[in-house]
């Protein structure tokens, strides 16, 4: 029997998204856009959610100081790294 893999439809799309859209950044790391289920304006409705989680979050801060702490210093470690950056929007006109 050859040892062939079947590879779902989504993982052909990874593949082709990383050949046709990756590139080498100045920091010689790779970089390669999210490969989404979905159509990727769908994110945008996602910010009431995100702020629903976000209070959530506050709230347990609140009651247990200790993950708090923990948790910045999580986040801290995340940009020492390099792992995250801010991005910044410009400024809607109506």
């Amino acid at each position: 029997m050859p040892d062939t893999k079947i590879i779902s439809k989504e993982e052909v799309k990874c593949e082709e998204l990383f050949r046709n859209k990756h590139k080498r950044i100045t920091n010689g790391r790779f970089e390669v856009s999210l490969p989404f289920h979905e159509d990727s304006s769908v994110l945008r409705q996602s910010k009431v959610n995100a702020l629903k989680r976000l209070r959530h979050l506050e709230r347990r801060f609140q009651r247990d100081p200790k993950l708090q702490i923990q948790y910045i210093s999580f986040m801290d470690e995340y940009q020492v790294y390099k792992y995250e950056m801010t991005i910044f929007f410009p400024k809607k006109t109506h």
